[in-house]
């Protein structure tokens, strides 16, 4: 091939060389020959016959696609190669193979040393004045090699200096539909460089010639809507003028209906626009104009569908809006926990992660109780296997679990010391397999069968007009009825005068240094408790639920109960354990002071730092404080081996080895 003039003899000669490169081990010893050199190969590329020009570029074109092939790569860029191309492409004369030369280009830009390389050498700029003076046929094929270059680093950095990223902006503006995919995609790219995408959006608008892209029905969606669709969301990820543009309604109602039109429109536009929202919320202006109830309500239309990695994002989208208290709102407003409790139950560990985080960050005491009716709570505590798997399963339970302790106490048998109980705790004297929310207990019909016990402190407005007092306690036989805030919103409960007496009185004697709470005592109480007299409650209340304040007879369950929730009122570190055999007890911290101490000095302890280390008798000497692990402690507390009563099956036999008595 070197010293044959003739063309058949260079054709074949170039035919087999290309036939070898084709095999990866003949290629390997092609290139290490010594006689191996590229200036004869790269002579034929202007050789007067086509046939040899096209079998010259299409064997370099295989030899530097050996980007593994250091000393190829080496040779090349030291010989006059990018140079005789560019000759090549400045040459009317060859424009019949000026496509496979920015083939050729393009292939070679590949990497970041030989994209270095050809702005080193001059060729960016050529390329450049190329496309401005080329045929119509050509532009596409060297814009090609000019996005190709914003792949890498270092080709972003020659786009950069030679202003290249202002000529993908400009061809986004022009009527040329054949540039639209490519000048979108160099956009998206050169947006990685900094100055370059404060660059392009200072001195162009390109959010409203990429949002009108994505508007137009008429355009492909692959790859000129898509890849619009990409660089919107590259330069809202970088630049806040950029997002605060995307957010004008125009704008974001043209990336809106990528997937409110989700039938018409590919898995992969969804996805990116779902990407786009998550870029939106890194600021506050644009994330405050996505909290709206049809926003909400599009989100959780699309984690309905059946893509997990869509899911996925969603769920990050939904996460980040629920920081704001109206998004939390409207999220139930728009039943986004029936969402929620649906997708969970899809065995995804990707996907339950993603809604476990979510549901940390959205759980309110409206939507606890939600969760709650749809038996969400019930599956999460079930579903053993996905507590292990999923790691922020169990810190998702535990977050539906501080807005309600009530559901918390009868999963779990236990409400520690930082578990503190609200208005409208509740707690049912007798679990089933299930745990029933407060809207399932008042919408019970017939006569209830065990009573349900409930902390209402709240005082009900006074109506002067209905000649009574409330701050009166009233009888039995007159029940006042009042519709209390949050979790009882919907339901009307008997006013709890009672309950608020007793706080009264606790605060008054704590006032005093004299008394203790050893003093404190229900009067006329009685420890034989019957269900019957639950029952008579109940009926006579007309209500299924009693209110505490009305249990004169309380046994280990309503004193426990009574205790916990007026410890939380006036600040004592007080926990509640429930096990089966009705077994009922609250637990205290008290810091242990050096006798030595002086004791009017004043100590403060931090309350969530403090442990439980007595047991409260409340049954035989109420207000006594017994240590833990004591034979006194084990006659209230019951056998070691009894299980928490809970709201589950429980087992028949007790294989419990260690002594129970």
């Amino acid at each position: 091939m070197k010293n044959s003039l003739d063309p058949d003899v260079q054709k074949n000669c170039l035919q087999t060389l290309s036939n070898l490169l084709e095999d990866p081990i003949c290629a390997a010893e092609v290139t290490k020959n010594t006689q191996f050199s590229w200036p004869s190969l790269l002579a034929l590329m202007q050789s007067k016959f086509l046939a040899i020009q096209h079998a010259a570029l299409r064997t370099v074109d295989q030899l530097i696609c050996r980007y593994k092939d250091q000393v190829v790569q080496k040779t090349f860029r030291t010989s006059t190669g990018v140079l005789d191309l560019c000759d090549i492409l400045e040459s009317y004369e060859f424009r019949d193979v000026h496509a496979l030369v920015l083939g050729v280009l393009r292939n070679y830009v590949e990497t970041e040393e030989n994209a270095s390389h050809l702005y080193q050498s001059g060729c960016i700029l050529r390329l450049l004045a190329y496309l401005e003076m080329a045929l119509p046929a050509m532009k596409p094929y060297c814009l090609a090699v000019l996005t190709k270059m914003s792949y890498t680093a270092n080709g972003r950095e020659a786009l950069f200096n030679t202003e290249t990223d202002m000529v993908f902006c400009h061809q986004l503006l022009s009527s040329s539909v054949e540039l639209l995919a490519d000048a979108a995609m160099g956009v998206a790219n050169m947006t990685q460089l900094l100055a370059s995408a404060v660059r392009m959006c200072d001195n162009t608008n390109i959010i409203d010639a990429l949002c009108a892209i994505l508007a137009d029905e008429s355009a492909v969606w692959f790859y000129i809507r898509l890849n619009a669709l990409k660089a919107i969301v590259e330069l809202c990820r970088v630049i806040p003028k950029a997002a605060f543009t995307v957010i004008e309604p125009k704008s974001f109602n043209a990336i809106r209906n990528v997937n409110r039109r989700f039938a018409q429109t590919p898995i992969e536009a969804q996805t990116l626009a779902v990407q786009c929202y998550i870029n939106l919320e890194i600021y506050h202006v644009s994330k405050k104009a996505m909290i709206n109830g049809d926003f909400i309500a599009e989100l959780l239309a699309i984690l309905q569908r059946p893509d997990i990695s869509l899911k996925i994002l969603t769920c990050t989208v939904l996460t980040g809006l629920m920081t704001e208290e109206v998004a939390r709102d409207l999220f139930t407003l728009k039943k986004g926990e029936d969402v929620i409790s649906k997708n969970l139950r899809i065995e995804h560990i990707g996907l339950s992660t993603a809604l476990c985080a979510f549901i940390i960050a959205s759980v309110s005491n409206e939507g606890a109780d939600i969760y709650l009716d749809l038996g969400t709570i019930h599956y999460m505590v079930e579903n053993r296997q996905a507590r292990y798997v999923v790691s922020a399963w169990e810190p998702a339970l535990e977050a539906i679990f501080r807005h309600h302790p009530s559901a918390k106490l009868a999963y779990t048998g236990r409400l520690d010391i930082n578990d503190f109980t609200q208005e409208g705790f509740y707690c049912a004297k007798r679990l089933g397999d299930r745990f029933p929310s407060i809207k399932a207990v008042m919408s019970q019909t017939g006569r209830p069968r065990n009573p349900v016990f409930i902390c209402l402190f709240q005082q009900p407005p006074h109506d002067p007009g209905s000649g009574t007092d409330v701050r009166s306690t009233p009888r039995l036989s007159e029940p006042k009825l009042s519709a209390s805030s949050g979790r009882m919103r919907f339901a009307s409960v008997p006013d709890d005068a009672d309950l608020r007496e007793y706080l009264l009185k606790l605060r008054l004697w704590f006032g005093d240094p004299a008394r203790s709470l050893h003093y404190f005592e229900i009067e006329d109480a009685h420890y034989e408790v019957r269900l019957e007299k639950f029952n008579f409650l109940q009926s006579d209340l007309a209500s299924p639920i009693i209110g505490l304040g009305y249990v004169k007879c309380g046994g280990p369950l309503e004193r426990a109960l009574l205790y916990k929730v007026l410890a939380d009122r006036i600040g004592l570190p007080c926990a509640l354990y429930r096990s089966s055999s009705a077994y009922a007890w609250c637990e205290v911290g008290v810091p242990e002071i050096d006798p030595e101490e002086d004791h009017e000095k004043v100590h403060n302890f931090p309350a969530g730092l403090l442990r439980s280390n007595y047991i409260v008798d409340l049954m035989q000497n109420p207000g006594r404080l017994i240590p833990r692990g004591g034979r006194d402690a084990r006659k209230i507390c019951g056998p070691v081996c009894s299980p928490p009563y809970t709201a589950r099956k429980l087992p028949s036999v007790c294989r419990c080895e260690k002594k129970c008595h």
